[in-house]
């Protein structure tokens, strides 16, 4: 795993545009000059900085072309092949089609000066794409254009996606200037030619028709299919663990393999999370190391568990035979336990009315910007709404609560790693990602809406194939099928509700607005009276601040 960047010019960099290049060697070279393959003539740079996790190299360079990726394809259970596989292949878009991992890969040949680049079918490993002065800049990071000194201008609809739903919509990133790839998307380049396209068709999969039978069959097959090619030879890994149901079903699957698990738990003390890890750890003989945090959501999982992992790793030997490599049970609770699909939502689905779905789906989110701290709010509000409708549209062909399910795995879970993903560069780890595999997705997808939601799907799998996991307490989700044994210690959600910022954490979002140039979105005067209530211990700011600190963010 690692970054991608690539500069593409129709004609020769002239000297402006050689200054660039050297500059996006430079500072790709930063983040570990050891880690990074270039090629590069007169038209073209492509670079890959890689710190291997997966033990299996990815780049391809001979007389005809040269090939890269980011991630893992996981056409096989070698990305070396899947390389090889992609770069030599006739008929892309089928092969791409197979994929199952998380990946952007990029290749180019240079007798035509084709340059070619895909991202995964969810789009997960996200390529973004800018014109600067003749080129056609792409990069695995959106940061890449930030840390290359670019003048960048602030897209307020994107900010204002991020800050109400924690994602963007569309090709949307936070610069005007900068878009983002679609899942599945391919970019073709050549001399005065463009062309996009997408490998993979969501809104035929969510046309099938199965049964309950079936559809637990089908996942079955394909999330243990999945995790064989994740797996390979490794007889030691690391994995998260939580108190949820996701994390926990991987960890069954492994130690059904008898692989050796040490797993790690990022939570508050006295939590149902922390409890029900426990359990679960003792009850599958795992080895769970405790990380405890007082705010689970103040940074990624992916970010905690990269930096303690590379801090224990600096001072302790370990057999695990890919330590950079680490299971997770991300996107379980979405895909296949369709959580943000409540009761109301669902009643405004079966409507049929777009409009009305919307309204219920900001409702259900809270995603409403505050007009005290923000400037035009209501206008950014009205866009946001529009916003939505326009991603919906291509599933128009679907019922609608079908088409929400949809929209679900399209943007929310399309963007739920891109975020995290940014900060690799410092936590340096790549992810085993079984619940994302689009062959694991098809069996909630090809299901009645009703029959996914509250995880009733979810359940009827792990009763059939994984009874072992509802054996020992886990923490449901709020108004989803609860769980039968008894639960220990307090309701982490409850916890989060109730959590006010300290106000160390007040007083630096405080500073950092003030400081904040990059756009005029936020009322700083207004911020200032909220800061001083919360320090008085008036008010709870709480929200208000998350939102700040998501605006000022990039």
């Amino acid at each position: 795993m690692g970054v991608l960047l690539s500069v593409y010019s129709d004609k020769k960099f002239n000297e402006d545009q050689t200054l660039l290049v050297e500059q996006a060697v430079k500072l790709i070279e930063s983040y570990g000059k050891k880690e990074v393959r270039c090629f590069q003539n007169d038209k073209v740079l492509i670079a890959q900085w890689d710190f291997n996790a997966y033990k299996q190299a990815a780049w391809l360079q001979n007389d005809t072309q040269i090939a890269s990726l980011v991630g893992h394809p996981l056409i096989s259970d070698n990305r070396t092949d899947d390389l090889q596989c992609l770069a030599e292949s006739h008929l892309l878009s089928s092969n791409l089609s197979e994929s199952e991992g998380a990946f952007c890969f990029v290749k180019y040949t240079p007798h035509s000066h084709h340059l070619t680049i895909a991202t995964d079918p969810l789009g997960l490993r996200p390529f973004f794409v800018m014109e600067y002065k003749g080129l056609k800049i792409i990069s695995s990071r959106v940061s890449v254009f930030k840390e290359l000194g670019l003048e960048l201008t602030a897209n307020a609809d994107a900010l204002t996606e991020y800050a109400t739903l924690g994602y963007y919509l569309l090709d949307h990133t936070p610069y005007l200037e900068v878009t983002c790839s679609y899942p599945s998307e391919i970019i073709s380049l050549k001399p005065d030619e463009e062309q996009r396209s997408h490998y993979f068709d969501w809104v035929e999969l969510a046309k099938q028709n199965l049964t309950m039978k079936q559809a637990v069959s089908n996942i079955d097959r394909a999330f243990k299919r999945c995790c064989d090619k994740y797996l390979s030879v490794d007889q030691n890994v690391i994995s998260t663990l939580s108190g949820g149901l996701d994390s926990r079903t991987i960890a069954t699957e492994l130690r059904r393999r008898n692989a050796n698990v040490k797993a790690f738990n990022f939570s508050r003390q006295k939590t149902q999370d922390l409890a029900c890890a426990i359990a679960y750890a003792e009850h599958q003989s795992i080895d769970l190391d405790i990380i405890e945090v007082s705010d689970t959501q103040k940074a990624s999982v992916e970010d905690r568990l990269g930096k303690h992992w590379q801090s224990e790793l600096k001072n302790t030997p370990t057999n695990i035979e890919r330590p950079q490599l680490s299971w997770s049970g991300n996107g379980g609770s979405v895909g296949i336990g369709l959580i943000y699909y409540s009761e109301p939502l669902y009643q405004a689905a079966l409507t049929g009315d777009p409009e009305i779905l919307v309204d219920a789906y900001l409702e259900q989110q809270y995603a409403y910007l505050p007009e005290s701290i923000v400037e035009d709010a209501q206008q950014l509000q009205d866009n946001l709404r529009k916003n939505i409708l326009k991603s919906l549209e291509p599933l128009s062909d679907l019922p609608l609560e079908k088409a929400y399910q949809l929209f679900l795995f399209l943007n929310d879970q399309h963007h739920h790693l891109s975020i995290p993903f940014e900060e690799i560069t410092t936590f340096k780890m790549e992810f085993c990602l079984p619940m994302y595999s689009w062959k694991v997705l098809a069996a909630p997808l090809g299901l009645p809406v009703e029959e996914v939601r509250k995880h009733k799907f979810y359940l009827q799998w792990l009763h059939h194939s994984y009874p072992q996991a509802t054996q020992v307490a886990w923490q449901a989700y709020p108004g989803h099928i609860p769980c039968p044994h008894p639960m220990p210690d307090i309701d982490q959600w409850q916890m989060a509700s109730d959590k006010r910022t300290a106000a160390s954490e007040v007083i630096a979002t405080w500073k950092k607005a003030y400081r904040f140039k990059s756009h005029q979105l936020l009322k700083k005067s207004r911020i200032s009276v909220l800061c001083i209530l919360h320090l008085l211990g008036l008010k709870n700011a709480r929200p208000q601040l998350n939102v700040v600190n998501k605006l000022i963010h990039w």
